[in-house]
């Protein structure tokens, strides 16, 4: 298991490599830390983080505030909504002196040269806080020694997989946790407390894209259809998964599912998607699959949908996933975390089972309480037809507003326990 939360490209290698020439920031109250992948918003013109930025915003308007581009970033600078920079020439160093080296393993903590790295980072900056969506190990480990707190704003599924997981930080002797986990809603806070067993303390604040008052404002309504016809149908959300290419090779032992394999979604959906024409459906790539592998995605998504016309892929996947959801009677997906976004907007969502990779047991496992409470459900593979939409009429118009308004009282009230806390 990695202990390094690291997105590869070369023009990220490349932006690295030209950050030492740029000019250094200087001190500031509170560093955050953000990779592209989360910049799927735009804001004035700008590429916006919006489980990030709203706390940024907030932040910034009392306190100096600054984003250092998580290894290995690529956007920077005016593109970017905020004060963004990209440190990673140091980061970049590091990672290699450890390969040549190949000294990290007997004394990690002392040898590990990335966390050397994220101290002269944090020695140059001296915030009082750190706050990243899974801030690396070695950030966090940097942060605890020179006395900073470290903030992980949860951004999916609060799973055991990778981040979580206490295997990923065991040759650190358990160091490396954040110190705080920003958590959406209990649901995720009581996963937190049991997979962490200690470590981190999980805090509900909300949704900050959501329940923030800057993250409000920034969601628009989803545009409007030129086609009259396809503007009187019901809307449903499709949410794709993205799978890294270790998953996909060990999917295909056990699968032929070409369409899940390629998008993220099983044979049995697309082809309802095709078939049900009574309904405009909204497919949204995953922001991952954007950034990473965007054409083979596209390609597929334009040879089997590009004749359909109650079927777009492109406005929904260049929206941020609030607007995606404005004015859908539904969701549907097979184990996104969009889930908990669709609940949190009053949007019930069907998870469809995919064998080899997703089961009744897994979903339980990570939305039980929400298909408890009847905001989700599961349907089987071969289960699912045109019947089982269904349920979206059944569950139109679930009442959000008591949830909204707790989610937004504890978003105020973090914000408020951070400038107690470090401006006094």
């Amino acid at each position: 298991m990695s202990t390094y939360n690291i997105v590869w490209t070369f023009s990220g290698v490349a932006q690295a490599m030209l950050a030492v020439a740029r000019a250094q920031p200087g001190q500031v109250n509170f560093l955050f830390s953000c990779h592209d992948i989360h910049r799927h918003a735009q804001k004035d013109g700008k590429r916006y983080a919006p489980l990030l930025d709203p706390i940024y915003e907030e932040l910034n308007a009392i306190s100096s505030c600054l984003t250092i581009a998580a290894p290995f970033s690529n956007l920077q600078g005016k593109g970017c909504f905020g004060d963004v920079r990209n440190m990673n020439f140091w980061i970049l160093v590091a990672l290699l002196r450890n390969i040549i080296s190949k000294s990290v393993g007997e004394n990690p903590l002392e040898d590990d040269k990335v966390v050397g790295a994220y101290k002269k980072i944090l020695l140059r900056t001296k915030p009082r806080a750190v706050i990243g969506i899974q801030p690396s190990v070695q950030l966090c480990i940097a942060a605890q020694a020179l006395g900073i707190v470290s903030y992980d704003v949860q951004h999916g599924i609060i799973s055991d997989v990778n981040y979580y997981n206490l295997q990923k930080r065991e040759k650190y002797h358990q160091s490396g946790w954040p110190d705080y986990i920003l958590c959406w809603d209990e649901v995720s806070a009581n996963r937190v407390s049991d997979l962490c067993r200690g470590n981190s303390r999980p805090v509900v604040i909300g949704n900050p894209s959501y329940h923030s008052p800057y993250g409000r404002r920034a969601h628009g309504s989803y545009p409007k259809n030129d086609a009259s016809h396809m503007a009187k149908l019901p809307c449903i959300l499709v949410t794709l998964t993205y799978l890294d290419y270790g998953f996909r090779d060990s999917f295909l032992e056990v699968s032929n599912d070409q369409a899940f394999v390629t998008i993220g979604i099983p044979d049995v959906l697309m082809s309802l998607i095709k078939t049900v024409t009574s309904v405009s459906w909204r497919i949204r790539m995953h922001p991952a699959q954007k950034k990473l592998g965007s054409s083979r995605v596209q390609s597929f998504l334009a040879r089997e949908f590009s004749n359909l016309p109650h079927v777009d892929w492109t406005t929904p996947s260049n929206v941020d996933l609030k607007m995606a959801l404005d004015g859908c009677a539904g969701h549907m997906t097979v184990d996104s975390a969009a889930s908990i976004d669709a609940a949190q907007n009053g949007v019930p969502t069907i998870l469809v089972g995919c064998p080899g990779w997703s089961d009744k047991a897994k979903v339980m496992d990570y939305f039980g309480d929400y298909i408890s409470s009847g905001e989700m459900r599961f349907v089987e593979n071969h289960e699912l037809s045109a019947h089982v939409l269904k349920y979206f009429s059944i569950k139109k118009g679930s009442a959000q507003g008591t949830v909204n308004e707790q989610s937004i009282r504890a978003f105020d009230a973090f914000i408020e326990s951070l400038k107690v806390d470090f401006l006094g």
